[in-house]
């Protein structure tokens, strides 16, 4: 992929990060679950953090005769693996006062996670450059640890409705 379609890519990755971010943070504020408003709040972080990252790549890329710098962002966090509810504490019929219904949000969150998913794999594929194949490979690392607690999250409410 040539320096000009990567940066076009990093830019767009920017404002999906900004998007994830605000929505993230849009429901944690809504939620009358505590644990779901401070797991999506960190999440919102995460993206937020994402976002500040790329825009740090697109700056160096303008500073540094069209050069990228990738730097190391380091792997996700460990999740709780023995949690069948992840983000929230109460069941689904507990939630009924929400603003937008649970489950439905939890597939907004799953959708934008893939496509986050499929974006930075693709960068990461596309890429002979070692640098540029694992500072995208972190980026799917943290996208796929968001997915796989909404996906448990959705299970856990499809089997406790």
């Amino acid at each position: 992929m040539e320096n000009k379609e990567l940066l076009k890519n990093i830019k767009q990755a920017v404002k999906m990060e900004n998007e994830a971010a605000l929505f993230y943070k849009h429901v944690a504020l809504l939620s009358k679950d505590i644990r779901a408003g401070e797991m999506l709040m960190q999440f919102s972080q995460d993206e937020e953090k994402h976002r500040r990252i790329l825009e740090y790549v697109v700056e160096s890329y303008k500073h540094n005769h069209e050069k990228f710098d990738f730097p190391d962002i380091g792997p996700p966090p460990e999740s709780g693996t023995l949690e069948t509810s992840p983000l929230y504490a109460k069941k689904l019929s507990e939630l009924t006062g929400e603003s937008k219904p649970v489950l439905l949000t939890l597939r907004e969150f799953i959708k934008k996670e893939n496509i986050a998913i499929a974006l930075y794999s693709k960068l990461s594929e596309s890429s002979h450059d070692v640098n540029i194949r694992k500072f995208f490979g972190s980026l799917v690392k943290w996208e796929q640890r968001h997915l796989d607690l909404l996906e448990r999250q959705a299970t856990a409410f499809a089997v406790n409705r």
